[in-house]
């Protein structure tokens, strides 16, 4: 590396530290752009995220520093195809995935200075000298970190570019570190989302080999209901459905065989040996292309009602606002009924708004008189 002082190396050092410090994409790439700009000196800067779509590689969309998101969003629409930096990088992916070089490196300066994406797009932001810092975290590109001085500036020295080529690995780990927790949290939000949006409490997901690899804490507490043997909870419940309901799940199926049964859902109701208890039970099929398949199953075990079964029809409820109403008539309030069900206290408040319009009241009070009453 060419010339590199004590003070670049402590820059290198604390560009990497901080941008590792960092847990969610958008806060990587405000990081980035911040700290790249204040260490290399820069005016502007931009984090543009590859898409592979389509073909060849393009970029569709990512954060500006000191240059309006507008601007950026006009380049992506208009101007990236003409953009040689990008281009230049598009062309060199296998080659050098970590590649950091310059305007005067990518085109001519007179050709550069005569094309109209300098002319149109580049000149009135004032950029005239651009480094374009390629991002690789791991699993393929991640896209460019493009840092920009204006006309007035001097151009990017061999030594800074030094500096951004040994900076250019700690970002990109920064980004497959953020990537991978934005991941995480998109995955906690689905499950989250399929769970509160099913009639039962439980909730669990298992794979082909019927082992589990997400259970709620619904679940847990429902299987430590069920009849044991040396089996453990999970095998306890899958064995105490019919034969058919899980159709094909038995690994020497072959993957149509074993996704007919359940693709577009089944329910069944189960009475529990040895107990009192009926376990009502909801199964789909998760299918993924070229992938093994998982099994999502809802299930609850029935609550006590206080009020006749009849009264459920006229009144029109759900499953899930009978186990509301049931419980407010036995006085437990929005937080204790949140706890018992395993669902928000905002969902519950969104239960008792149905349960009113459909008894014609407008309190628990009234709920529960009306349901006496009737």
């Amino acid at each position: 590396m060419r010339d590199l002082r004590a003070q670049d190396l402590q820059d290198i050092l604390m560009v990497s530290q901080q941008v590792l410090e960092c847990q969610r994409l958008e806060d990587v790439q405000q990081s980035a752009m911040r700290l790249m700009q204040s260490t290399i000196g820069a005016e502007s800067s931009v984090c543009l995220r590859l898409s592979a779509r389509g073909g060849r590689p393009s970029f569709n969309g990512g954060m500006a520093h000191d240059i309006s998101q507008n601007e950026l969003l006009r380049w992506c629409d208009r101007y990236q195809q003409t953009d040689p930096f990008v281009n230049r990088y598009i062309d060199q992916l296998e080659e050098l995935p970590y590649n950091v070089f310059t305007s005067d490196e990518v085109i001519d300066h007179q050709e550069y200075i005569a094309s109209e994406f300098y002319n149109d797009f580049l000149q009135p932001l004032r950029v005239h000298h651009v480094m374009t810092v390629g991002l690789n975290p791991g699993q393929g590109p991640f896209g460019i970190l493009g840092l920009h001085r204006s006309k007035n500036e001097p151009a990017f020295t061999p030594r800074e570019i030094s500096k951004a080529q040994m900076i250019a690995p700690y970002l990109s780990a920064a980004f497959q570190k953020a990537i991978a927790f934005d991941r995480i949290l998109e995955r906690e939000r689905i499950i989250e989302a399929l769970t509160h949006q099913a009639p039962y409490r439980g909730f669990l997901i298992l794979d082909h080999m019927y082992e589990p690899i997400y259970v709620n804490n619904a679940a847990l507490v429902l299987m430590q209901t069920l009849p044991q043997d040396q089996r453990g909870a999970t095998a306890d419940l899958i064995n105490s459905l019919p034969d058919d309901f899980l159709r094909g799940a038995n690994p020497s199926y072959d993957v149509d065989k074993s996704c007919s049964s359940l693709s577009s859902g089944q329910y069944v109701e189960v009475k529990l040996s040895g107990t009192n208890q009926n376990l009502s039970v909801y199964g789909r099929v998760l299918t993924r292309e070229n992938a093994p398949h998982h099994y999502m199953i809802w299930f609850d075990t029935e609550l006590q009602s206080t009020v006749p079964p009849m009264r459920w029809e006229s009144f029109g409820f759900t499953r899930r606002e009978e186990d509301v109403v049931c419980l407010v008539v036995t006085g437990l309030t929005n937080a204790e009924i949140a706890d018992k069900l395993f669902i928000s206290i905002h969902t519950v408040q969104n239960h008792l708004r149905a349960i009113y319009l459909k008894t014609n009241v407008h309190n628990r009070t009234s709920l529960v008189y009306r349901i006496a009453r009737d």
